[in-house]
């Protein structure tokens, strides 16, 4: 028996006017002008993404909006050219180990080459310091070696497109 998780979907026009309740009814307690989309696939359906930041992108306010996104999702240029630096606090992208057999133990999906292409799109649209790669260490498999290997990752893509890392070590359970 195969369980999908089944998501209930906001329409665009249910997104902004919860967008817009939150603006008026945060305000009251709260000076922080940022949004946070909890849905960690909020990038995975290209075009209903490109239709939430295109309306994102037409709101004249200081708003800004974070949201969380898939490596091989930002290799599209379509999803990336509605990407505005200006109405974004941040790009939350979780990638976990800094080397290809992690990538794939973990389950996400991707390679080392997809994560640098996205990192070097980033970079081309100018919203590489939006981006938060996300990295864990200490998986319990990992040795030195490999806890090395995804540093090093970290380190080069931090020097190279400039973007910002955030690494946690991994709890080990009881």
């Amino acid at each position: 028996i195969s369980l999908k998780r089944q998501r209930k979907l906001f329409s665009i026009l249910e997104i902004d006017k919860q967008i817009e309740w939150a603006k008026k009814n945060t305000s009251k307690f709260c000076d922080l002008k940022t949004i946070l989309f909890t849905d960690d696939c909020f990038t995975t359906e290209e075009l209903r993404a490109r239709e939430i930041l295109e309306m994102l992108n037409e709101k004249e306010d200081e708003y800004k909006y974070f949201f969380e996104a898939r490596v091989n999702d930002l290799l599209s240029d379509n999803l990336l050219e509605v990407m505005r630096p200006n109405i974004i606090s941040g790009i939350q992208i979780g990638i976990e180990c800094g080397y290809d057999a992690g990538i794939q133990k973990v389950g996400k999906g991707t390679s080392i080459k997809n994560l640098y292409l996205s990192a070097k799109k980033l970079y081309q649209y100018k919203i590489n310091r939006k981006a938060v790669y996300s990295f864990i260490i200490g998986f319990p498999w990992e040795t030195e070696k490999e806890i090395h290997k995804t540093l090093d990752t970290v380190e080069s893509l931090c020097e190279k497109y400039g973007i910002v890392a955030s690494i946690v070590r991994a709890v080990k359970s009881a």
